[in-house]
């Protein structure tokens, strides 16, 4: 339950920072809230939309090609589990 209060508290503070425009504290958040919570492909994809905004192309290819890796290798657990 700590976990997910840590990944609730660290996503909402990554919210607020990015609506403010301090990209710097919201990624910090963000990099929390993955920690709490690494199965979450939406948080990945948050991370690889912040290196865009921050214009590190390099690293948010490399964050949305995670990002789609990680879904894949989900999916194909879920048809494994349907065998």
């Amino acid at each position: 339950m700590h976990e997910r209060n840590g990944l609730i508290i660290n996503y909402r503070h990554f919210v607020k920072c990015n609506e403010q425009g301090n990209i710097g504290q919201a990624s910090y958040c963000l990099a929390k809230a993955i920690m709490a919570n690494p199965k979450d492909v939406t948080l990945r994809l948050h991370r690889a939309s912040l290196h865009v905004e921050l214009g590190d192309y390099q690293k948010a290819a490399e964050s949305f090609e995670k990002a789609k890796v990680f879904t894949f290798s989900l999916c194909i657990k879920g048809l494994m589990n349907l065998i």
